[in-house]
């Protein structure tokens, strides 16, 4: 699937089928590609979603991708339940961080989505993942680094010098290589991959 595939989202209204299941049907926002729409919307028609517009509960595919990306910026309160295959604890975290009423699925099957949904549904406040490999500010510079950004722009978004962006860096990279060595962790752009969960090209 290409990346402009991911980037396109899509939205339907599915009537379900949730008579025989005795619980009210719960309506979800889906953004996603066309062709894994077309592949999800029985399921989850099955499982008693009713998809449309402006639902309390969003369900994202791959929200690292370009389009869906951006739809998660303009979600603001919402819950979301967010399919990624993305193995990188700090992209976790910071997700879960950014978005506390939400949880995170590897699987893209389609009875576990539409069980993360009733869960979400009847316990939005879903607890935050932890983890101690890096502190708040690290994490924090580690996202402007996968961004792209230089160190001078990730010193005004953080308020704090160039060079203390740089130590930052390089205790970064200290602690990532010495968690991952299988994964070479000495540059930038492999930072970058890193987050973003493209490992496997890291391994090569």
């Amino acid at each position: 699937m290409s990346a402009d595939d991911l980037g396109q989202l899509a939205q339907a209204r599915i009537a379900p089928s949730h008579a025989a299941r005795g619980s009210p049907a719960i309506d979800i926002e889906l953004h996603c590609s066309a062709a894994e729409r077309r592949s999800l919307e029985l399921e989850l028609q099955r499982g008693g979603c009713a998809l449309t517009s402006g639902a309390d509960i969003v369900v994202m595919i791959d929200p690292r991708a370009a389009g869906v990306r951006t739809a998660l910026s303009r979600i603001n309160e919402r819950h979301v339940v967010a399919v990624t295959a993305n193995p990188c604890p700090e992209y976790r975290l910071d997700f879960c961080t950014q978005h506390r009423q939400s949880t995170l699925l590897a699987s893209r099957d389609p009875d576990e989505i539409v069980q993360a949904i009733r869960r979400l549904h009847d316990n939005p406040n879903q607890p935050a993942p932890t983890l101690e490999s890096l502190s708040p500010r690290e994490r924090s510079v580690l996202y402007g680094v996968a961004l792209g950004w230089s160190d001078h722009l990730i010193g005004e978004n953080l308020s704090i010098k160039s060079t203390v962006v740089r130590n930052h860096v390089s205790a970064v990279m200290k602690k990532l290589r010495a968690a991952h060595p299988e994964l070479r962790l000495d540059s930038r752009l492999r930072l970058a991959l890193y987050y973003w969960g493209y490992w496997r090209w890291l391994r090569r």
